[in-house]
């Protein structure tokens, strides 16, 4: 199925729904999806190569409590 057709089923499916508490659900899906993509092309390419370093074995594993240990130091969470 094409994206178009894929909008078009949607769109149907949603102008039948009439509980107010579905479509709140479904819109915070879609606001949800939205936001998590929302990196700029600058932070994406940071994240790239710092998967790359990783990868190459270049970049530092950290147990999680250590990462929070860092955070609640810098920051004081």
């Amino acid at each position: 199925m094409s994206v178009t057709e894929l909008k078009q089923v949607l769109h149907s499916k949603i102008e039948e729904i009439d509980d107010e508490n579905r479509l709140e659900e479904i819109l915070s899906l879609v606001d949800a999806h939205s936001s998590a993509n929302s990196l700029s092309t600058h932070e994406i390419a940071i994240l790239e190569e710092r998967h790359e370093q990783y990868l190459k074995g270049e970049e530092k594993e950290m147990p999680i409590e250590e990462f929070n240990a860092q955070l609640r130091k810098k920051y004081g969470f």
